[in-house]
């Protein structure tokens, strides 16, 4: 159970760094991003 653990918590945090990388390229914009475009964020 305690391998099964692990791998999970490496599989999202490989995950979350390619989407970081991702974002920050625009290649996906953030909601922020698109709400500022939008003139909705405060």
């Amino acid at each position: 159970m305690k391998k099964c653990t692990i791998t999970v918590y490496y599989l999202i945090d490989n995950f979350c760094k390619i989407y970081h990388e991702l974002e920050r390229k625009r290649l996906i914009p953030s909601r922020v991003i698109k709400e500022t475009e939008m003139g909705s964020y405060p």
